[in-house]
């Protein structure tokens, strides 16, 4: 297959193909009409409220992460590609804010078709509605940020040279940060150059046993669904509900978290699994309770990397008997965590999918296992505001944007898969812990999952009361 080159706006190139990454092509297998592999994201941003203003702002942005403008082709299974696809331009459904969000239809991104991004706008005369629907073949969920981090810059570059009066030409503030299109091919790379295969080998009995704990040991799922088939369609926020704590209680959060020797992440784990072993149906204290978490994998190679996925998850079991001993929980998690990011323990996931590639070439890439591969998902961006660049500057108190379109709110959450009911996301912006909860209506009522994700947020604004002398 030939590897010519497209020619970008600002003179960079991306090949007609890029080869899947094994953690894009597993993403893309367990991609379904009935659990779609979506990340979506809702954001309140003032000051953007020109449509053609934003829609520059779109093309110039997309032609920087390439992956959401592109198709999957699956013509070889053993080697599905993206096709970069300039031609499909992503469609914008831009109404006034009075205007529900539209149901998408279908729900499922077909990457076969279509790329990898949808876009609704919902503007008023001071601020819009931002929701984008992304699949999660093409980035996670530091990508989702790069990517509108870098659509704001844009559109407060666009938006600075029209207040002057000058043309729209290409600045060097277009981005949050410089992107490379060049760099996709480090989307893969996890180890020391020169050592691959010997770190591989390395991870190889940690990747067997990953295999056969999802084989032989599954977990206890919240619920399962009573049929596969698709939901009717819903705007893209009818399963998520979010909570943001406040600076007082985010800031006592993060100081608790340090004074126990531990992080913010390390608390929301212990206080998950807690409320599971509450919530999930069933009695023994050996019930097996498993949470994934996501775990970043960039480095400073990384810097320039557009929108993709790099990124591994680990999974956390405990018995239900154990989540009822909290401080030894927490002590627990620590020490995991901690090994986790000393050893890459995320990694191994990813091996047992190559494995499982390389001995299953013409089938799917599946995980293997039963009907339940994990609990719930607990993934935490952390403090994000640094990544946002000038747009996510300044106070929620603020009257107006300073120098063009201004990031107010931001909620991030992508969908489950079958078994996994409900997925947890955390991310702090502006000093504010933001908790969102996604829940599959097959298994939960809207007012069951609204309480489970206010049992969760009390639970950690408890944790962020003071510590007793």
């Amino acid at each position: 297959m030939g590897f010519m080159a497209k020619r970008l706006d600002r003179g960079d190139s991306v090949p007609d193909a890029i080869p899947l990454s094994v953690f894009e092509r597993y993403m893309f297998a367990d991609d379904s009409p009935a659990y779609p592999m979506t990340i979506t994201v809702d954001a309140t941003v003032e000051g953007l409220t020109a449509r053609e203003l934003f829609e520059e702002a779109l093309r110039r942005t997309l032609a920087r992460h390439t992956l959401l403008q592109s198709t999957v082709d699956d013509s070889q299974p053993a080697r599905p590609c993206w096709q970069y696809r300039p031609d499909l331009p992503v469609p914008v459904d831009w109404a006034g804010s009075t205007v529900p969000l539209n149901a998408p239809a279908p729900a499922w991104i077909d990457l076969r078709t279509e790329p990898a991004v949808r876009i609704q706008v919902r503007a008023s005369e001071t601020a819009a509605r931002l929701v984008l629907q992304i699949h999660h073949a093409a980035v996670d969920g530091m990508g989702t940020v790069a990517f509108l981090a870098d659509l704001l810059a844009c559109c407060r570059s666009l938006d600075a040279a029209a207040m002057r009066g000058g043309n729209l030409s290409p600045t060097c503030d277009e981005t949050a940060t410089p992107r490379n299109s060049s760099h996709l091919a480090l989307r893969e790379r996890f180890y020391p150059q020169g050592r691959e295969l010997f770190c591989r080998l390395g991870m190889l009995p940690g990747s067997i046993w990953t295999g056969l704990k999802f084989s032989h040991l599954p977990p206890v799922p919240l619920g399962l669904p009573r049929q596969l088939e698709c939901l009717p369609p819903a705007e893209p926020l009818a399963s998520v509900f979010t909570e943001i704590l406040t600076e007082d209680s985010t800031a006592a959060l993060i100081l608790r978290a340090r004074r126990q020797g531990g992080t913010v992440n390390d608390v929301l784990l212990c206080e998950l699994f807690q409320l599971m072993a509450e919530h999930v149906p069933g009695t023994g204290p050996r019930d097996r309770l498993r949470i994934g978490m996501p775990c970043n994998l960039r480095d400073k190679r990384d810097a320039q990397l557009p929108a993709a996925n790099k990124v591994a998850i680990s999974f956390l079991d405990r018995s239900r008997g154990t989540c009822r001993r909290p401080e030894d929980l927490l002590a627990s998690i620590q020490r995991e965590t901690r090994r986790i990011r000393r050893r890459g323990r995320g990694l191994q996931l990813l091996e047992m999918l190559r494995l499982t590639a390389y001995f299953r070439r013409r089938q799917p890439l599946q995980v293997p296992g039963g009907e339940c591969g994990a609990t719930t998902v607990l993934s935490n961006l952390g403090q994000i505001d640094h990544l946002l660049g000038p747009a996510g500057a300044g106070s929620s108190g603020e009257n107006s944007p300073a120098g063009g379109p201004q990031l107010r709110s931001l909620t991030i959450v992508p969908n489950g898969r079958r078994g996994t009911a409900v997925v947890f996301f955390a991310l702090t912006f502006r000093g504010r812990l933001r908790l969102t909860l996604w829940f599959d209506q097959r298994v939960l009522s809207p007012v069951a999952a609204a309480r489970l994700h206010r049992d969760y947020v009390a639970r950690v604004q408890q944790c962020a009361a003071p510590l007793e002398p």
